[in-house]
């Protein structure tokens, strides 16, 4: 079962846009293409252009070739009406759009056309038809993004397999869509830790765009009580962070600053002494825009995870201690779970597994795969969440665990809930293997979000900078023009927008 799935289509608002059969799609190679309409006006010159570009055999350069195919079939079905460019509104809406990445997840310069930064007032109908395809190109790619994910897991991950029918239709969709910022919302990951990693990410975007934080000086351990000229710096860098309340000159170590210290020292994994020892001296000089790599890649690994709309499948997030079931992309149940001690630091930091059996008996209910050891296990109460001593030696404890296998064994007839129970209670123990195994995605975030408090990790294996780098390649070195159009669309009157 492969990790990286499609998000399956979820703008059925859109779905007259839907692709055609294949036959209907632009040869991809050595047609010359009808015969280009003479230019009666400058709309017709714009329209003719993108005709004969979209008949060409070549994919533009400033046009991703993932997308180029869906391109070529919403432009030929609007008889290569441009779509953006000459309207004012629709030029409005798509710039907002692209520059809403940044709310969704992700980083509006890869998306944003340079040529905008200039007001996008193309001179010549070449001009103007590149443009409208640069931004038909861009809205569907960062759509594509925002459903699978920038990067491609490769080795990292199974390969992604999924229906490129399905997926080029979402886009088409999302293209003809009559509000395209309303229309990629719809299409961003669900989970309640997308969103929480997506605020945070815009606080220390903020952050490391206005300078970051000035390193603390290292030396000998810093106590309460001490008088230090680096006190001072330590003060002002953890007020960066939201860690303390103000900075000062003051060189006194109080006890004020060593709670703000304590608690910069559990969100990143360290012990609470509110000392500054060599540890935290480290973590506190990690840089800001470290962080917003951290981030990013987090958020990216929950692009790779199944849409709302996939296959039954569970989700282990074991930072937060919660486990969900999802039946056709619907949340049927949310319990608790606890991890053997330091399993969520050990563990990669996104793996599928798989359950395909569920064992009843003495008084348990574990899940398993196949005859291997159990994955997760759990008594035959029905209590939602779990004692603050259930932290088990080995494995991993689910509260509730008989509501997540009801879900589990829908597809095997006769096992009703009072069937389940009784079982689970016997004094044999009794294994029902599943038609289909059922994935069980574990996620061990190293950036993440626990009551309203961003947390950070170490960097395990290199994973992190890994995918940071692969992040940074797939943006590319081409001037963006981002920074000035969605700065300027900020700035504008809300009516102008």
């Amino acid at each position: 079962m492969p990790l990286l799935r499609h998000r399956p289509v979820i703008l059925v608002a859109f779905a007259s846009a839907a692709l055609v059969a294949c036959t209907d799609v632009p040869a991809s190679g050595g047609e010359t293409g009808p015969p280009v309409r003479a230019r009666t006006d400058s709309v017709d010159a714009v329209n003719a252009e993108l005709e004969r570009t979209l008949w060409s055999a070549r994919t533009p350069d400033d046009v991703a070739e993932a997308v180029w195919p869906v391109l070529r079939v919403v432009y030929e079905r609007r008889r290569y009406e441009a779509m953006w460019v000459g309207d004012t509104a629709k030029m409005a809406a798509i710039t907002g759009a692209l520059c809403s990445a940044a709310t969704l997840g992700l980083d509006p310069a890869p998306y944003v056309p340079r040529e905008l930064a200039g007001g996008g007032a193309a001179e010549t109908p070449e001009a103007r038809a590149r443009l409208d395809l640069q931004l038909s190109g861009a809205l569907a790619l960062l759509g594509r993004d925002l459903a699978v994910g920038r990067a491609r897991p490769g080795s990292l991950q199974p390969p992604w397999r999924g229906d490129s029918v399905a997926r080029d239709t979402t886009l088409s969709a999302l293209l003809t869509a009559p509000d395209p910022s309303a229309a990629l919302a719809g299409l961003r990951p669900r989970y309640p830790e997308y969103s929480a990693l997506t605020e945070a990410l815009l606080r220390y975007r903020a952050i490391a765009d206005s300078g970051g934080w000035s390193a603390v000086t290292e030396g000998p351990p810093l106590r309460p009580g001490a008088r230090d000229p680096r006190v001072p710096g330590l003060r002002a860098r953890l007020a960066a962070g939201g860690d303390a309340d103000t900075s000062g000159s003051a060189t006194t170590f109080d006890r004020t600053l060593s709670v703000s210290l304590a608690r910069f020292q559990r969100r990143h994994g360290l012990p609470a002494s509110g000392v500054l020892d060599s540890a935290t001296a480290a973590a506190l000089n990690v840089p800001a825009r470290t962080r917003v790599a951290q981030l990013e890649a987090n958020l990216e690994r929950l692009r790779w995870l199944p849409g709302p709309a996939g296959e039954s499948y569970l989700l282990s997030d074991l930072r937060s201690g919660r486990l969900r079931a999802y039946v056709g992309g619907l949340l049927e149940v949310t319990t608790t779970i606890a991890a053997a001690g330091g399993a969520a630091d050990s563990a990669a930091p996104l793996r599928e597994r798989s359950v395909s059996a569920v064992a009843l008996g003495r008084g348990r209910i574990a899940l398993s795969h196949g005859d291997t050891a159990r994955l997760y296990y759990g008594t035959a109460d029905s209590a939602a969440r779990l004692p603050a001593s259930a932290r088990p030696a080995h494995g991993v404890r689910i509260a509730n665990a008989a509501a997540v296998a009801r879900i589990l064994l829908r597809g095997v007839p006769g096992w009703d809930a009072e069937r389940l129970r009784a079982t689970a209670r016997a004094d044999t123990v009794t294994t029902i293997s599943l038609p289909h195994a059922v994935a069980l995605y574990e996620i061990a975030p190293s950036a993440y979000v626990l009551d309203g408090v961003v947390h950070f990790r170490p960097d395990r294996a290199g994973a992190d900078s890994t995918l940071a780098a692969s992040l940074a390649a797939s943006r590319g070195s081409t001037p963006s023009g981002a920074d000035v159009v969605c700065e300027r669309r900020r700035a504008a009157p809300a009516a102008a927008r």
